[in-house]
């Protein structure tokens, strides 16, 4: 390869890169969010300007025994293309933490589980393609009958209750020792 050719190509590398890094760094600086019209209905949550488009704050009012509503946050997550067209799967139901719990004790066994408790990390309101879902967002602790505690981070339906997805659960790896001897030429495999 010739001298000029190895310059020609570092060149083009270095611009790729710098190029590459310029679109990644800044991609949305200039983005302003849109704007949204305001709702009559009330079945139809309203957004926030000031906040981006994709976590923006959706005020949830929820009814209880008195004449006052209580107005908790509720973080949208997806893309708003109009709050008017947006067609919801489920509904807020106020017990979804006690559907969860009798579910989640009978799937794992009632004297299984020891100090269980369940942490509301956030409420989300998921938009994908027009269909908003209602979601809580909690981190779920307990001991198991060993003693061991265990943990995981879970999104919940709001209406049902049921698990939608999960992760960060505990792990615990009990390291083993393996053992090989020989015999007569041949190997033994001594393990659990």
């Amino acid at each position: 390869m010739k001298k000029h050719d190895k310059k020609k190509r570092a060149v083009i590398i270095v611009l790729s890169i710098s190029t590459l890094l310029f679109m990644v760094v800044s991609p949305h600086k200039n983005e302003t969010p849109p704007k949204q019209k305001k709702s009559t209905s009330s079945h139809v949550p309203k957004i926030q300007n000031d906040i981006p488009r994709k976590m923006a704050s959706i005020p949830e009012i929820k009814r209880t025994g008195s004449s006052t509503p209580s107005v908790k946050e509720r973080q949208m997550v997806g893309a708003l293309s109009a709050p008017k067209k947006i067609v919801y799967t489920n509904k807020i139901n106020k017990n979804w933490k006690k559907n969860y719990t009798h579910n989640f004790l009978r799937m794992a066994g009632v004297k299984k589980v020891h100090d269980l408790k369940i942490q509301t990390k956030k409420s989300l309101l998921k938009i994908k393609d027009k269909t908003g879902t209602y979601l809580e967002h909690i981190i779920v602790s307990y001991k198991k009958e060993d003693g061991l505690p265990f943990s995981f981070e879970a999104l919940i339906d709001s209406e049902t209750g049921s698990v939608v997805q999960s992760w960060n659960q505990t792990r615990y790896e009990y390291n083993k020792r393996y053992s090989v001897k020989a015999k007569d030429g041949d190997f033994e495999y001594y393990g659990p």
